[in-house]
């Protein structure tokens, strides 16, 4: 397995351990966290990997983890390193009921069950997914704590440790000890170094964005839909493929790109979870891989790239390419492409993936607003999937242009995935949003804005500048500038790109007379001066002296199903608010009584709705005001 012993070489390096000097306990291993994410979506699963000396005895030994006790273990497997599989770890109850777990947490051990081993191994790494099902807390962040000891069967020869005070040896376990870090009991108290202990921030994500997901599904897949002949076309000429993946299992297929006559190319992960680019038929050669571990459960960002030199290029998380020479033509025979492994267990998530008519070289390239929907007027698409659809098609929001030979246009053809009955498109964490920013707006008083907006990543963001303009016409006007929590230059090698953050921010109004129209948009500032900011999408507020009641926009609009509709009261009011097709219909009444002052907020779902042009209508006895919503289905 290319980089595998490597790998295990550095980490053992970088993370060894010193042991304290005492004669009585000797560990013939010594372990260290080698990856585990500082933050999650509360309920997504996670995994923490572990890497370990290899053994030098043939004495048992057992991997004790204490983690919080909402949480459970999904699965657990080492990879001893230069091997080629992986083995399952089972649960070991003998030394299991020995351990003592810390308030609020559980533990277990976990063994091979297998008495083979070797002592000339570099190392080994072990594996456990566990699902984070929410706890008790009420809080939207917590802080988590996950421990590692050794445990290792007493040697016949074994010496007893001596209590300092008495003289005498200790009472002990005359099978077991805890040998790393070494201990004379079974507990985690103490336990606080880095290399043994990890601590854990979950936090509550909404579920909003949708996203093919064949986790926990065997043998299922997801194919492309379209002429093999454009497939070709698009393959034979310099191309980009990306998209966001999670996952927390290893030798995973993302892709599969086949060949009329039985060429496959895999883009995927490898032994120990890391991505790989690699040909299966008909020969089995590996092109790229890189040396970060991406089967942690965090949404990571892949890019592979071919460019006119044959050249291939492996991106992820936006940090500098690993590049590799291809044979040329290996991609010339494409004609189809498959979302999973019909002949495996598939565990991962996709979402936004788009297949572009373009090489990138550089992060740059592509890296400003990584998490922010593709825009479908993108001119050198071949396709982008949003994956916001519902049932078992997804389609592409950039349609096939097709011409006859002269050049003269024919028309435009769907392209689709089409996904099986075990495959599926659902609400996950995914940090793909329609914006850069999500930006909202309240008129707190006649004289007061309140302005906030979330992102869910600040690569290559400096500062935010929120800028105003009264009126339908006029300048924009400089109102605010706040500095970017998270901003991020480029990142760091295993660095994740995902910063979930909330700013919130309030402005005095200048003198103001009648009935006007507020905008407000963020300005978004990058680290190159050279470069123009971005721009958010403007939203609008409503400003009267006389008016008792102010209606925003629904966000997000369009919406597919869900939207929320909110508007604020100056006064206690009797308010009836529905929704209307686009033949004047009544379709929806959301409230129809008396309110108190201040914002009121509405879910609306619309899911079973056909799409099309809807408005929402917000009437009280002094007012009417009326807003169009688009249900893009």
């Amino acid at each position: 397995m290319p980089y595998f012993s490597n790998f295990f070489r550095l980490a053992l390096i970088a993370f060894v351990l010193v042991l304290p000097a005492t004669q009585d306990i000797r560990a013939t291993g010594e372990i260290a966290f080698v990856r585990a994410p500082e933050e999650i979506p509360e309920g997504d699963d996670v995994t923490v990997v572990v890497s370990a000396t290899g053994r030098e005895t043939n004495l048992d030994r057992v991997l004790a983890l204490e983690y919080p006790d909402s949480w459970k273990i999904k699965r657990a497997f080492s990879v001893e390193a230069g091997a080629q599989t992986s083995v399952r770890l089972l649960r070991d109850e003998e030394v299991s009921a020995l351990l003592t777990p810390e308030a609020g947490h559980a533990v277990v051990a976990l063994g091979e069950n297998s008495e083979e081993f070797d002592p000339e191994s570099d190392g080994m790494a072990y594996f456990v997914v566990f699902s984070t099902k929410p706890g008790l807390s009420t809080t939207t962040t917590q802080t988590l704590t996950v421990k590692a000891a050794l445990i290792e069967r007493t040697s016949l020869d074994a010496i007893s440790e001596i209590d300092p005070k008495t003289k005498k040896p200790k009472p002990t376990n005359k099978n077991w000890r805890m040998t790393f870090p070494p201990k004379a009991d079974f507990s985690f108290t103490g336990i606080v170094s880095k290399r043994l202990a990890v601590t854990i921030r979950t936090e509550r994500v909404l579920r909003t964005a949708r996203a093919v997901v064949l986790e926990g599904r065997k043998a299922t897949s997801a194919s492309l839909r379209t002429l093999p002949e454009a497939i070709r076309e698009y393959f034979a000429h310099p191309f980009s493929i990306q998209f966001w993946f999670r996952t927390t299992g290893i030798q995973q297929c993302f892709f599969r790109l086949n060949s009329e006559n039985g060429e496959e190319l895999r883009i995927g992960t490898g032994l120990i979870g890391q991505p790989t680019f690699s040909e299966v038929r008909p020969v089995r050669k590996l092109f790229t891989a890189s040396k970060s571990l991406v089967a942690d459960g965090l949404w990571h960002n892949l890019v592979i790239s071919r460019d006119s030199l044959s050249k291939l290029r492996l991106f992820l998380d936006a940090q500098p390419a690993l590049i590799s020479e291809i044979p040329k033509g290996l991609f010339e025979n494409i004609t189809s492409l498959t979302i999973g492994d019909t002949n495996a267990d598939n565990d991962f998530a996709i979402d936004e993936l788009k297949l572009l008519r373009t090489a990138y070289r550089e992060p740059p390239d592509f890296n400003r607003a990584i998490t922010t929907a593709a825009r479908d007027t993108i001119h050198n698409a071949f396709a982008i999937f949003h994956f916001d659809d519902h049932g078992l098609t997804a389609r592409s929001s950039v349609p096939l242009k097709q011409q006859f030979p002269n050049g003269e246009n024919i028309g435009f053809l769907p392209i689709m995935i089409t996904l099986d009955t075990l495959a599926q498109i659902i609400e996950t964490t995914s940090p793909v949003q329609l914006d850069e920013t999500m930006l909202a707006a309240d008129l707190l008083s006649p004289t007061r804005v309140s302005i906030s907006w979330k992102t869910t990543s600040e690569l290559g963001i400096k500062q935010y500048r929120i800028e105003r303009r009264v009126g339908t016409f006029g300048a924009y006007e400089k109102a605010l500038t706040i500095e970017a929590k998270h901003g991020l230059r480029a990142p760091k090698k295993g660095q994740s790109v995902i910063s979930r953050n909330g700013y919130s921010a309030a402005e005095d109004l200048p003198t103001l007379s009648g009935d006007i129209e507020l905008f407000y948009r963020l300005a978004i500032i990058g680290f190159n001066e050279k470069e123009p900011p971005t721009y958010s999408v403007p939203v609008k507020l409503e400003y009267g002296v006389d008016k008792d009641v102010f209606v925003e926009q629904n966000q997000p609009n369009p919406f597919n199903p869900t939207t929320q509709i909110a508007f604020r009261l100056v006064k206690p009011t009797t308010v009836r608010a529905s929704v209307f097709d686009i033949l004047g219909r009544e379709v929806a009444v959301f409230v129809n009584g008396k309110l108190e002052a201040g914002r009121h907020t509405y879910p609306l779902d619309a899911t079973n709705w056909p799409g099309g042009i809807y408005f929402y209508k917000v009437k009280t006895s002094r007012t009417t005001i009326t807003r169009k919503m688009i249900l893009a289905k």
